[in-house]
């Protein structure tokens, strides 16, 4: 089973990994979360997925939705064929209000293999990350900006149809409504994703959420199964990995800007998480890969 990071944000914007022919692909996984929603459908074998507190079984034919910050994780059985879809919910500022509010009653859809419409609706979404790697060849031409406009047009119009035709297919509940532990760790994960650069500690999330500084290590221990500043410093390394790869900054000035107090400290939570250095990621193959948080 592959060791993820508990939370990393997602290096793209729109990823799609094609397993629906590969031999002895796996979709295991440990516990993760991440800002980007997952989708997954899945064409042979099957695999036991958890999603927050619930256990579900996908065979062949289902597919499953996750919605952005919901832990989970796979465990497979044997083989599968999937198709896998990581879509940042920014690309579609419309369901702002659907991904924030709401969850699925059950995030499965069962025997979409037989429902037409929606397959030809996921494989033409998946032409789309196919199409962003032929980015190279259109900037040879010197037209890579219109390119990616108009490329970014149709992929926001077949993630609006996409998404629109499996929310109609899904009951839903208000997230108010979802058990207290589960309540307290989407508030808690919220404010992290957007304070992390800051100095942080259980005792200033205590004095924010109004959360006993207990019953917060309790969730992060007993949910995400890993210490609170190590969560904190997975948000800033996944930071720090984009800015690596994205920007001409020094790693001093990006151990700054991801709330690390020293580049010591930065070097040494970058080599535990990342398996190497800020300076061999940004110069090495590593910068040009997916998320760590990402079923690979």
């Amino acid at each position: 089973m592959k060791k993820l990071a508990p939370y990393e944000k997602g290096l793209n914007d729109f990823i799609c990994r094609d397993y629906l022919a590969k031999e002895n692909a796996r979709l295991a996984c440990n516990p993760h979360l991440h800002q980007h929603i997952e989708l997954v459908f899945l064409t042979r074998g099957s695999t036991v997925c958890h999603v927050d507190t619930e256990t579900y079984t996908l065979h062949e034919g289902d597919f499953l939705i996750v919605f952005p910050n919901q832990i989970h994780s796979f465990v497979s059985s044997g083989p599968e064929n999937y198709l896998l879809l990581i879509v940042n919910p920014d690309l579609t500022p419309e369901l702002e209000q659907q991904f924030g509010q709401f969850l699925p009653k059950n995030p499965v859809l069962r025997g979409v293999d037989r429902d037409e419409r929606l397959v030809l609706l996921m494989r033409n979404l998946a032409l789309f990350d196919t199409r962003k790697q032929n980015a190279r060849t259109a900037e040879a031409e010197g037209d890579v900006r219109e390119w990616k406009r108009f490329q970014d047009i149709a992929r926001k119009g077949a993630l609006l149809a996409f998404f629109g035709e499996v929310f109609s297919r899904l009951e839903w509940r208000d997230v108010s409504s979802a058990n207290s532990d589960n309540r307290a760790l989407r508030m808690i994960v919220k404010y992290c994703t957007k304070n992390f650069h800051k100095e942080m500690s259980l005792a200033s999330l205590e004095e924010e959420l109004h959360l006993s500084r207990y019953y917060i290590s309790h969730i992060f221990s007993s949910r995400i199964g890993v210490r609170f500043n190590d969560y904190i410093n997975s948000l800033r390394i996944a930071e720090a990995c984009k800015y690596l790869r994205m920007s001409d900054l020094s790693i001093t000035e990006i151990s700054d800007l991801v709330g690390f107090r020293t580049p010591r400290t930065f070097n040494r939570a970058f080599n535990k998480q990342m398996n190497t250095s800020p300076k061999n990621y940004r110069d090495g193959s590593a910068a040009a890969g997916m998320s760590a948080s990402i079923p690979m």
